[in-house]
């Protein structure tokens, strides 16, 4: 009697060190990706102008995830009547280039030509006077 007693306690402890510790398990990443994809690193940014560059956001290309198809500048005013323009340095060179559109809000997108800017390394924002 006594070795079924040690057998249902031990069956217990290990039932609560079980339940226990699946609490503390999580579900990690779920996409997982290759050595071609960049998951990393720094652009370099620099603004000419007036008004300040408040926040920098990237949209990727679907095909190529290391090209960046429009890059979306946040400013600290709205941008109304002025020329935004976007300089990009990297693996693509001068073979791709960002228009940028004219907003009347202080949130301006760029957008580049083809299917995208690869080995982005630094963008140059320059923010022209009034027109």
């Amino acid at each position: 009697m006594k070795n079924v007693t040690k057998i249902v306690g031990a069956v217990a402890i290990a039932g609560v060190i079980a339940a226990g510790s699946s609490a503390f398990t999580a579900g990690g990443l779920s996409m997982v990706a290759d050595e071609s994809v960049s998951l990393g690193g720094t652009v370099s940014q620099s603004v000419t102008g007036e008004i300040s560059l408040t926040d920098v956001g990237y949209t990727y290309n679907g095909a190529d995830p290391n090209g960046v198809t429009s890059i979306q500048l946040t400013f600290g005013a709205p941008t109304a009547s002025r020329v935004v323009t976007l300089v990009a340095t990297g693996t693509s060179g001068g073979a791709v280039t960002f228009g940028c559109a004219t907003s009347l809000t202080a949130n301006v997108t760029c957008t580049a030509t083809g299917s995208g800017y690869v080995g982005l390394d630094s963008i140059a924002v320059t923010i022209g006077a009034e027109v």
